[in-house]
């Protein structure tokens, strides 16, 4: 079973409940993310100044994100849908 320990998701989902401690803990070491990032530095791919710089751009992009969201205009109810299906008469235009 795939299980990505690091979702912000799993913080809430008391999953306590459900799952034993055991399973939590043995969980955690089957994160597909965190084993591929051990796999990066083991064969030299990554250390831990390139992780620093790709985890800074990432907060960069997603501030950026967030700035540009923030300062966007409320979109038209009317636009929800634009760009969502695919029409041939758009091809036409």
């Amino acid at each position: 079973m795939t299980d990505r320990r690091t979702d912000p998701r799993a913080e809430v989902d008391l999953e306590v409940h459900y799952r034993t401690a055991q399973e939590l803990e043995q969980s955690k070491g089957n994160d597909p993310i965190l084993r591929f990032e051990r796999e990066l530095f083991a064969d030299g791919t990554l250390d831990e100044v390139r992780k620093r710089r790709i985890l800074e751009e990432i907060d960069h992009e997603v501030e950026d994100a967030v700035r540009f969201a923030e300062s966007s205009g409320v979109p038209d109810p009317a636009e929800a849908l634009d760009f969502v299906y695919f029409h041939e008469e758009a091809l036409e235009r």
